[in-house]
């Protein structure tokens, strides 16, 4: 949660940027590879925040919207890092403050689950979004070495009563096969090395420089 604090610690937010230009428009993904956390002491309540922004370029700025995001628990209840593939669904709207300073004190997952399918839902999920995340523990270097392997993605944390709409099938995956590809979100006056910096020059911009304050309530 550096992101969300009043004093930003850059070292602690990660920026994916470098896009696969190829892959389909409408499932876009990433070349970084696996992100490195070192000395990382056991807290079974430990989550990685995913946030999801938008941006939007006119001639004089750019505008970018907090979209949604999402969490990936780390540990399992015995102290293992849940190695693994995952789908997990995206909440909409920017990260509410109040929300992630519970996270530390509750089991993460089930506790945004309560606030997603309350009688009045606190938080609310975008309908058909996700994300894919790989998370390995250190000392299995070598496994999940696929980028994109989503035969062998968990999807516990899918709705139950929609995971088949969410969930990222063969049938999902040929219907992607004919999409367009990413590159085509790229405006003809720019290169695509050209744009990513664009891109990625923005959001460091936005994230480190200008303190944004999620909501409190």
């Amino acid at each position: 949660g550096a992101l969300y604090q009043d004093d930003i610690d850059g070292s602690q937010v990660h920026l994916y940027s470098k896009f696969d230009w190829e892959s389909p428009r409408h499932s876009p993904r990433y070349l970084e590879g696996f992100l490195n956390f070192t000395q990382v002491k056991f807290d079974k309540n430990l989550t990685i925040i995913i946030d999801v922004r938008t941006i939007t370029f006119s001639r004089t700025k750019e505008k970018i919207v907090e979209y949604g995001w999402t969490i990936c628990p780390v540990f399992s209840p015995d102290g293992y890092v849940q190695s693994g593939i995952y789908q997990i669904p995206i909440i909409k709207g920017k990260v509410q403050k109040d929300v992630i300073n519970q996270l530390p004190y509750n089991d993460p997952w089930p506790y945004l689950e309560e606030l997603l399918y309350a009688k009045k839902p606190k938080l609310k999920l975008i309908d058909e979004m996700s994300v894919m995340v790989r998370l390995l523990d250190g000392q299995r270097e070598g496994h999940y070495q696929t980028s994109f392997d989503y035969k062998r993605c968990v999807d516990r944390y899918l709705p139950k009563k929609k995971r088949a709409y969410y969930k990222y099938s063969m049938q999902t995956d040929a219907k992607m096969k004919h999409d367009s590809r990413y590159e085509k979100v790229i405006p003809a006056i720019y290169e695509k090395n050209e744009y990513s910096k664009k891109i990625t020059e923005a959001f460091i911009s936005c994230l480190l420089y200008t303190s944004p304050s999620p909501r409190d309530s």
